[in-house]
């Protein structure tokens, strides 16, 4: 872990990586794990199965702060990784969370982070890269909140950037980079809603068929599914609370079990 003094030399601002590498050894996964606080990792295994929490302990993403995680999944694993939490994102300089996952073929990968929720001010980047081989197969999530509503933040950040870069089988499946400024352009994009919610699917898993996402939203939910371009689905919706977007990601949780 790489420590600096901010501009203003109150705090250090830290720079974190954490990894997790999942594979099979007589039919069993086996797993390995690093990570540089405040980041960590809580495995479970069962046969082929791999069951993580990854956490960012403290109190969010710091001013200045740069974290990176990196999932690798061998052929034959099912890996789930969960996010248990919200993440603050705090107010000043511009902070970074990067996400690279690898999907082998005959891998499963299934991530359902916590929420994103930038605070007055805050000026955040985050990214998501996914490679899934042919006959991989990956579930991935992103949750952002418009910020602290009740605390009267609502779309009062100043910047946040959303990356996304997904292949799947050699070629780009998704690719996105999209910035949102705070204020009236953001509050118009979430219209009244407290959470903006995506899931990309990709390879061989049933969430890649755009139907069988029409059962699964709870109500007061609105969004849809599309189909990606050289397969797969992408299924964004706007959620009312909170409570009813970790609702549609139970749904998905259990329907992929």
């Amino acid at each position: 872990m790489g420590d600096r003094r901010d501009a203003v030399g109150s705090r250090r601002v830290t720079t974190s990586r954490a990894r997790l590498d999942v594979h099979t050894c007589g039919g069993d996964a086996r797993w390995r794990a690093a990570c540089e606080a405040p980041q960590r990792w809580v495995v479970r295994r069962d046969g082929a199965r791999v069951d993580a929490v990854h956490q960012l302990l403290g109190d969010g993403i710091f001013a200045g702060d740069a974290h990176r995680l990196r999932l690798t999944a061998a052929p034959g694993t099912h890996v789930t990784v969960l996010g248990l939490a919200a993440t603050p994102l705090r107010p000043g300089a511009r902070s970074a969370m990067a996400t690279s996952i690898t999907v082998a073929a005959g891998a499963f990968v299934l991530s359902l982070p916590g929420a994103l929720i930038p605070q007055r001010g805050s000026d955040h980047a985050s990214s998501l890269r996914a490679d899934v081989a042919d006959g991989g197969a990956a579930v991935l999530a992103t949750v952002v909140a418009p910020g602290r509503t009740a605390m009267g933040e609502r779309c009062a950040f100043a910047r946040l950037r959303l990356r996304t870069w997904l292949r799947q089988a050699g070629r780009v499946a998704f690719a996105e980079d999209a910035t949102l400024a705070g204020g009236p352009a953001a509050r118009s994009l979430f219209d009244g809603f407290d959470v903006a919610l995506t899931v990309f699917a990709l390879g061989a898993t049933p969430a890649a068929d755009v139907d069988w996402w029409r059962e699964l939203a709870p109500g007061g939910v609105t969004g849809g599914a599309t189909r990606l371009r050289s397969g797969g689905a992408a299924f964004r919706a706007l959620c009312p609370t909170l409570g009813r977007a970790q609702e549609l990601l139970a749904r998905l949780e259990d329907r992929l079990a």
